[in-house]
């Protein structure tokens, strides 16, 4: 207890302005996040994550990623959902618009699922209600949770760059030069 008016007052405005931040705190944090941006911070707790900065560049791209598992099951998709930085992540969800697997011994990519063609569009939105016979269904439905420790390969898919590589080309051969020589 103090023992004179003299040397209350400083402690009696310690205590209002300790009152008045706590008060201010939560506003004031919130107004510097709408200015700072929830991306920066996500930014910045994913650096050093290369999965989580692929999936994230995918997910705001909207660009497909492809994934292949253990198994050598092959998925390409839309990664759906945010990640979330203070949980470790231990599946990816994904949208699918294909799905098959790699052969074994040339790991060349095989589809065998097309959902873009139950979608009816390769831009397909979780929310999007299916054409009938599938009305009663949406994408969402088919999102698909892939264990982190299954997979094997993670990558951002374009048809057009797959269509490219994966088109075979003639072998290059070289001429036999003992053949053109005479004589």
């Amino acid at each position: 207890m103090a023992k004179d008016a003299a040397s209350a007052a400083p402690i009696a405005q310690l205590a209002i302005i300790g009152m008045y931040a706590m008060l201010m705190a939560y506003p004031l944090a919130t107004l510097l996040n709408l200015f700072v941006g929830r991306k920066r911070w996500l930014l910045q707790a994913m650096k050093g994550d290369d999965l989580e900065q692929l999936l994230y560049n995918g997910l705001t791209r909207r660009v497909p990623i492809c994934i292949t598992t253990g198994d050598n099951k092959v998925y390409v998709g839309f990664v759906v959902g945010t990640p979330d930085p203070t949980k470790p992540r231990k599946t990816v969800s994904l949208l699918p618009l294909m799905s098959g697997y790699r052969d074994r011994e040339t790991q060349r990519l095989n589809f065998i699922t097309f959902y873009t063609e139950i979608y009816g569009t390769n831009r397909a939105n979780p929310d999007d209600q299916l054409p009938a016979p599938l009305s009663h269904l949406q994408a969402r439905d088919f999102v698909t949770l892939i264990p982190i420790e299954k997979m094997s390969s993670c990558r951002l898919f374009d048809l057009a760059a797959y269509e490219a590589f994966g088109t075979p080309r003639a072998t290059h051969q070289v001429p036999d030069e003992s053949a053109d020589q005479s004589g």
